[in-house]
């Protein structure tokens, strides 16, 4: 029997922004040249408590695991197998929905770089919705 791993799956597809919006990052492109869109969230940004389990358990395993030998009989010998477990399952469910994420946001970022760039370039709404288009 196959396992399906459940995993939200991202998707990035920016559209085409309306004339006010134009008009107004027009207008703060042209007073300021350096102003760029901001970096999208990264991973662990987006999904602190996911990461944070990966990363509890990892430094528990470094921890312990040379301890092997002396923890064995104790309660805290426990800690060695859960934390394993730990982070073999939430390795295993999170890296497919880290692919899905990191490729929305290169999908983002790239759209963000090429809208910076169009609307710099063009005269007027008109010419921006013809640049838009012609680049998809």
């Amino acid at each position: 029997m196959i396992y399906k791993v459940p995993y939200t799956k991202y998707s990035f597809n920016g559209g085409l922004i309306d004339e006010k919006t134009y008009l107004d990052l027009k207008s703060s492109f042209e007073k300021n040249s350096y102003l760029s869109f901001p970096e999208p969230k990264t991973y662990y940004e987006e999904h602190k408590g996911e990461s944070l389990a990966v990363i509890i358990s990892a430094i528990l395993l470094v921890v312990f695991v040379p301890f092997t030998d002396s923890l064995d009989g104790t309660p805290f010998f426990i800690i060695i197998p859960l934390s394993f477990i730990a982070l073999l399952f939430s390795t295993i469910f999170q890296f497919s929905q880290f692919l899905s994420f990191q490729k929305a946001r290169k999908e983002q970022k790239r759209y963000l770089i090429k809208l910076r760039k169009d609307i710099i370039q063009s005269t007027g709404y008109s010419d921006f919705v013809k640049l838009q288009k012609n680049n998809r």
